[in-house]
């Protein structure tokens, strides 16, 4: 998957995040004036215009208009009130040009994640201290990859879908230790199934793909740690040491403790 090069140092917080509700049979008009605003749809239906392009909004569906959008928008005709979650911020001039126009009428799909990222940035506003300027500026961060992750995903199926939250949750360390069959099992599919699925999503088959972020967790805690092998081992899920050697070789090209040697070398 491609990500961006983002320099979150350059993100500012411009005003503080609201949420607000429209009247019935809204309409508006507005241009964005120098800032940037992440603009999310929690509740109600609407058309919304960016630039000449239209796009249909439901709950969850997401924009980042840039600086200078010109954004008309109306509600549906069944629709009553709208819900909205609203966000105006600085991107500085390298993530202006790297975002501008991609991140527009996305659908979100990790809805508790944001849910939890709007929580807490509506509650960090009450605050006015500096680290509530920070964890402002991280929420920000992160509910810009959560756009970007969405806008660049071919999330085509259920099955996929699944798929990709099980990857962000291995990433996480959370699901390192699970089975093929049981995250076979949660995404309703047979083995078989699964593993093509996850093949044509990642280009490795499910369990090749585990190896291989065990040890790449291994390789962190060989260098950064002086854990015993069979501790380190014992950490990512593997009880028998000398399997977890023998795939470590196989990963690596050496074994645990010839890593460790060789990165004290070079440090």
């Amino acid at each position: 998957m491609e990500f961006p090069d983002l320099h979150d140092r350059s993100i500012g917080i411009v005003s503080l995040p609201f949420v607000y509700e429209t009247e019935d049979g809204w309409s508006w008009q507005a241009n964005s004036e120098g800032y940037w605003n992440i603009w999310i749809c929690l509740e109600g239906n609407a058309i919304v215009e960016c630039d000449g392009i239209e796009y249909a909004v439901q709950p969850w569906t997401a924009f980042l208009f840039s600086d200078d959008s010109k954004i008309v928008g109306h509600s549906r005709a069944d629709t009553k009130r709208m819900r909205n979650f609203g966000m105006h911020i600085s991107l500085g001039a390298k993530n202006a040009q790297l975002l501008r126009g991609r991140l527009l009428g996305i659908q979100l799909h990790e809805v508790d994640v944001v849910n939890s990222c709007i929580n807490s940035a509506i509650r960090l506003s009450t605050y006015r201290d500096t680290f509530a300027e920070l964890q402002l500026q991280a929420l920000t961060v992160n509910m810009l990859g959560l756009l970007w992750r969405e806008s660049i995903q071919p999330v085509q199926t259920d099955a996929a879908w699944l798929i990709y939250r099980q990857l962000d949750r291995i990433h996480s360390g959370q699901d390192m230790f699970r089975t093929v069959e049981e995250l076979a099992a949660e995404a309703n599919l047979s083995r078989i199934h699964y593993g093509r699925c996850f093949r044509e999503l990642t280009n490795e088959s499910p369990n090749r793909y585990l190896i291989l972020k065990r040890v790449e967790r291994a390789c962190v805690l060989l260098a950064q740690t002086d854990w015993a092998v069979d501790a380190v081992a014992q950490s990512i899920g593997y009880n028998d040491i000398y399997f977890f050697s023998r795939q470590f070789r196989k990963v690596m090209g050496c074994t645990p403790t010839q890593y460790r040697e060789h990165r004290c070398q070079a440090d």
